[in-house]
């Protein structure tokens, strides 16, 4: 039988609770269901331990099937975290999301809850950047990878950088990205936001901190671009800089690949924010060299070597590519390892070795690991050429360095191009000697 004392403990506690505000009880539901999602999240990585061991084994034979699987349970977890935390979510337009196409979807979110909600709505394979932070998480990591997302580290420049063009390169193999202007965030006030408006992953951004970004590229739409480009090989490229409301400039660069002219469009666009002269701009650029492991060249009494050892990913792989092919003469690419590219990383490898195939290079030599892949991804569309290069691969520089007396002839133009990691510094220094 409830006594006195009992009863009247109840008639407060009842008081209590309908005499707490309304945000007070919100706040306390909000973290009964942030712990409820802590805790699925915990036995959900703790339970799919040995799925990671067998989606290892089926990436061994079928990458895409691996992926694929990871993306559908990882989808399935995020629609069970958005169900417990109460979020409803209206989709618009979700109709219109390319299926055949890679895309990029941007958003301006301040936390990883909008990728917990939006994820599973995307209907092709799909990455995201995450904070560099997170990599530290254990297990969770793991399924951060799997699914082709990239850490972001927002401390280092350099390396959010390479992060940002490995995201390109996903985007232009197949693989959509979730991304937001991260660099964006911090910006001062008056501070100017420079963008690639031919690049279709940037050219949507109208607005950045409420003020127009001032935009570079070959597109005439663009505050700076360039007209009457013309190619003069190895020797570098020379166009007219044009700025809307002012005369072109003729300039020459003497450094060769057409994406020069995109270095010097944004570096134009730089100096003029900085109050640079065209004057100036014309000086500095007659005077523009490259710096060693940069795509410098140098002259040998029997080769002529383009150094670009420094570092390496898809993009700047298929544009040091694309350079080789203005050489005279035979043309031959020493090819290496490319670090940092996450879970597809041999398949970018790969792709790198079919688009080196379809160039107009002589020999395709490939040291490392990884650069067996692109050795292998050349081997795949040569037969179907028409001048297929001489394909090997090597597993050490040491083997490469033994056989290249005997693959290399007096006159070659031979590019080397590695991740810095794979130190091809050695191999500029045997081919200068």
């Amino acid at each position: 039988m409830l006594s006195l004392r009992g009863f009247y403990f109840i008639i407060l506690l009842v008081f209590f609770e309908f005499g707490r505000s309304r945000v007070d009880r919100e706040r306390d539901d909000s973290l009964i269901r942030f712990i409820i999602c802590m805790l699925f999240v915990i036995v959900f990585l703790i339970v799919t331990i040995p799925v990671l061991f067998v989606l290892w084994i089926i990436g061994m034979f079928n990458p895409d099937l691996k992926f694929r699987v990871y993306q559908r349970m990882a989808q399935w977890a995020l629609r069970v975290i958005g169900s417990l935390s109460g979020a409803r979510v209206t989709v618009i337009g979700e109709e219109k999301i390319p299926r055949d196409t890679p895309v990029l979807y941007v958003g301006n979110h301040r936390s990883f809850f909008d990728i917990i909600l939006s994820y599973p709505h995307c209907p092709g394979p799909t990455g995201f950047i995450v904070k560099k932070e997170m990599e530290k998480i254990p297990l969770l990591n793991i399924w951060i990878r799997n699914v082709h997302s990239l850490f972001l580290d927002r401390t280092d420049i350099k390396q959010g950088l390479k992060t940002i063009l490995a995201g390109i390169a996903q985007i232009k193999s197949g693989t959509s990205m979730k991304a937001k202007t991260e660099m964006f965030d911090y910006m001062s006030e008056n501070g100017s936001a420079i963008i690639n408006g031919d690049d279709e992953t940037l050219c949507n951004i109208k607005e950045v901190r409420g003020r127009k970004p001032l935009r570079f590229g070959m597109n005439e739409d663009n505050d700076f671009y360039a007209t009457d480009v013309v190619s003069k090989g190895m020797k570098g490229m020379s166009c007219s800089l044009c700025l809307k409301g002012a005369e072109p400039l003729p300039i020459s660069i003497p450094v060769p690949g057409c994406h020069m002219i995109y270095n010097v469009l944004a570096a134009a666009a730089v100096g003029s924010v900085l109050g640079v002269s065209r004057e100036q701009l014309e000086e500095a650029l007659s005077e523009l060299k490259t710096v060693q492991g940069r795509g410098k060249l140098i002259e040998t009494e029997r080769f002529t070597i383009m150094d670009d050892c420094y570092n390496a990913n898809p993009m700047s792989m298929r544009a040091s590519l694309d350079i080789l092919s203005y050489a005279s003469g035979r043309k031959v690419a020493i090819l290496g390892d490319m670090f940092e590219l996450g879970a597809d990383e041999r398949k970018l490898h790969r792709e790198v070795g079919a688009y080196a195939a379809r160039t107009e290079i002589d020999l395709l030599l490939c040291v490392g690991e990884l650069a067996a892949e692109i050795a292998d991804g050349a081997r795949e569309v040569a037969s179907s050429e028409p001048n297929p290069p001489g394909i090997f691969h090597f597993d050490t520089q040491e083997e490469l360095l033994t056989e290249l007396p005997a693959l290399l002839k007096s006159g070659d133009t031979i590019l080397v191009k590695a991740s810095h990691g794979m130190n091809f510094q050695r191999i500029i220094g045997a081919l200068r000697d």
